[in-house]
């Protein structure tokens, strides 16, 4: 089959990331693919511009009615013979389909949805467009619940895949990077790979940090991750001086393949209120490191609590302080989480399995009423 995959989503977090891995993915399937991407983009075009004849980039200049684009979008569908676009970013969903429709090719569209969804979606246009859609592929089982409430979608069209991982190599990552003189032995080191961002919750770190310094409990945390919001970022670094916590945190840019890094860490936090599905713990549960995760959104499906990892109530600093100190007074507890989190994500987010399931949805031509 041919696959085009759509992103034109100037980000470099993990829909973007995924969307990039998918294309990889559905190659490993034994499909040709093609990417579509926005010129924009730091993670399609780093390692596509050595694959210019299957990596095409596109300018949008208006996301509401975005015909011209549409227009050279299907001339891209037409000419490489596509069977199939996967897209992933809410802004291309008209895109997807105007292209569609342009195209001469009878082109099925799959949407895999990473957020939430927050409103109905029943009006006339939505109605146009989630008409045209094949499969809708959603990341966890409450965003399922939220698809099958507000989309004018048939349960039917509606497909559960969770993100896969791989097993990290055998290869020992380069941890010296990550390494402070003012570290102790006796400490916790917690690592937080995300955004700098206020929805990402690094402020409650800094506040629960505090709190446990007051206790004569050391904490460090390393934050891995672009700025995104500067007057959040010199906030954090105002609290982080008035708290006298600077030898405490560690900030370093985003890195590429974060989680060959993740077992560098004793714990690896997902603070942000509301994760759709956090990703990022279950490639740390896989590194065997003990997580943290908010119970909200879809991060309860993967962390059961004290048993594959430890869930603090979204926002709550004082939720948050008591599962780190837990963390910190248990040490063999902390590594039988970890060990009880490995299990249980080699046995339900394979990479495997993800591949499999991906490839059924890819290759299923009914569509479903």
């Amino acid at each position: 089959m041919n696959i085009l995959v759509l992103c034109l989503s100037p980000g470099k977090g993990g829909l973007e990331l995924y969307a990039h891995r998918s294309t990889e993915i559905t190659e490993e399937l034994g499909h040709q693919c093609i990417t579509v991407y926005s010129p924009d983009s730091t993670v399609f075009k780093a390692s596509d511009a050595s694959n210019k004849n299957r990596a095409f980039p596109l300018k949008i200049f208006f996301h509401l009615l975005p015909l011209y684009a549409a227009f050279k979008l299907a001339r891209i569908i037409n000419a490489n013979n596509i069977d199939v676009i996967h897209f992933h970013w809410s802004k291309d969903f008209n895109l997807a389909v105007f292209a569609k429709l342009f195209s001469s090719h009878n082109v099925k569209l799959i949407y895999t949805r990473h957020m939430a969804i927050t409103r109905y979606k029943n009006d006339f246009y939505h109605n146009f467009l989630y008409h045209q859609l094949d499969r809708f592929i959603v990341i966890t089982k409450q965003l399922r619940k939220e698809a099958n409430r507000f989309l004018p979608l048939p349960e039917s069209r509606i497909k559960l895949l969770y993100h896969g991982v791989n097993k990290p190599g055998s290869k020992t990552p380069d941890c010296d990077k990550f390494k402070s003189t003012d570290i102790s032995g006796d400490c916790l080191h917690v690592a937080i790979f995300s955004r700098i961002e206020e929805g990402k919750g690094q402020h409650l770190l800094v506040e629960a940090v505090h709190a446990l310094k007051i206790r004569n409990k050391e904490i460090h945390v390393t934050v891995i991750g672009h700025v995104m919001d500067k007057t959040y970022y010199q906030n954090l670094q105002a609290s982080i001086n008035k708290y006298q916590l600077d030898t405490q945190f560690h900030f370093y840019p985003f890195i590429e393949s974060a989680s060959s890094y993740m077992s560098c860490f004793d714990v690896i936090a997902l603070t942000t209120h509301a994760e759709t599905f956090g990703l990022v713990l279950i490639e740390a549960m896989q590194a065997g490191v003990a997580v943290i995760g908010s119970n909200a959104g879809g991060v309860p499906e993967i962390i059961n609590d004290k048993l594959t990892g430890l869930l603090f109530e979204p926002g709550n600093v004082e939720s948050l302080t008591k599962k780190i100190e837990y963390y910190y007074d248990n040490p063999d507890s902390r590594k039988e989480i970890a060990a009880h989190g490995q299990k249980f994500v080699n046995v339900n987010f394979s990479e495997e399995q993800h591949k499999k399931s991906l490839n059924e949805i890819l290759e299923t031509r009914t569509r479903d009423k």
